[in-house]
């Protein structure tokens, strides 16, 4: 029948894990409230995970906290969660929802209350949220400069087997070449220079480079007095040649920008110490959630996903 109080339960369950499946924490909320007290997870969590959506809570955040009675541990964990989310994402930061977060960490397991607490400390200290492009930048620029040191050791192997094959060379004309490529000012050995070297060698690596590797080589042949190079019988090693420059040009003009609007210094030191604290609990969380199957687990992935650029910032910053 309509009225059976099971019948109407396993039907908010399907309702809410519908929702839920597709990340739609206000929806969830609003058929557990409306077929409460038949669903079975709580309305006060499902409502505390709305800012998992974008939806903020802000002043309702205080009585909502003051009237959460979690029945299960995860109840709790996810309402940590979208309260935390709001704080660190959210558009303003307001006592409310701090306040709120704090009442909500008090019934917490120990790792999501070290997380709650981390992230209302840095609300409290900060009165905003995470600078998250500042934070996306950085991670982008750290990102590029890894790729790019790998491109760069990559390159500078390339130069030496490209160096190894003089002594393939039988006449005087390729001996010529090898030597003005590996020159101390030829642009094989600047290449090798900036690759084994920094930043500043390698941002002026190319305006050394010359523009043109086939009539570089042949103005320097003749500068030398040396018969002109064959070269339909050498064109793969020419070709390699100018790979490995353009490779290099292109690695030194991709220079990498650095992160715009640097927050303040208190900013920055609190989001240290939440960093510290997120980093530290992170590998027992991911763990968790990613582990957990019950019907709030993918709000609280949603939220430990969130934290990837906190986690993966390491306190560095640029002036």
């Amino acid at each position: 029948a309509a009225t059976d109080p099971e019948a109407i339960g396993r039907r908010a369950d399907w309702l809410i894990a519908d929702a839920l499946r597709r990340e739609r924490y206000v929806e969830a909320a609003a058929i557990a409230d409306a077929l409460a007290p038949h669903g079975s997870i709580l309305p006060e969590a499902l409502l505390a995970c709305c800012p998992l959506e974008g939806a903020w809570l802000g002043a309702a955040a205080v009585d909502l906290a003051l009237q959460f009675e979690p029945t299960v541990p995860y109840e709790a964990a996810a309402a940590v969660a979208g309260m935390a989310t709001e704080l660190l994402f959210g558009p303003v930061t307001s006592s409310d929802a701090n306040e709120a977060l704090r009442v909500v960490v008090g019934h917490a397991s120990d790792a999501w209350a070290r997380v709650g607490t981390a992230v209302a400390e840095y609300s409290i200290a900060c009165q905003r949220p995470l600078p998250v492009d500042y934070l996306r930048d950085r991670l982008s620029i750290a990102t590029a400069a890894a790729e790019a040191s790998e491109e760069w050791d990559g390159l500078s192997r390339t130069i030496d087997g490209i160096r190894q094959r003089r002594r393939r060379w039988t006449f005087d004309t390729g001996l010529a070449v090898h030597d003005y490529l590996f020159d101390p000012e030829g642009p094989l050995s600047l290449i090798d220079e900036a690759a084994l070297g920094g930043a500043a060698e390698r941002s002026a690596l190319a305006s050394r480079l010359p523009d043109d590797v086939h009539a570089a080589i042949d103005r320097a042949l003749h500068t030398r007095g040396v018969e002109p190079m064959a070269w339909a019988k050498h064109n793969a090693y020419l070709r390699g040649v100018e790979r490995a420059v353009e490779s290099a040009r292109r690695l030194s003009e991709s220079h990498t920008s650095e992160a715009t609007s640097l927050p303040s210094d208190a900013v920055l030191w609190a989001m240290t110490s939440l960093a510290e604290t997120l980093r530290a609990e992170a590998g027992a969380l991911t763990i968790e959630v990613e582990a957990d199957s019950d019907g709030l687990a993918v709000a609280r992935r949603r939220f430990v996903r969130s934290l990837a650029p906190v986690l993966a910032w390491n306190g560095e910053v640029s002036r």
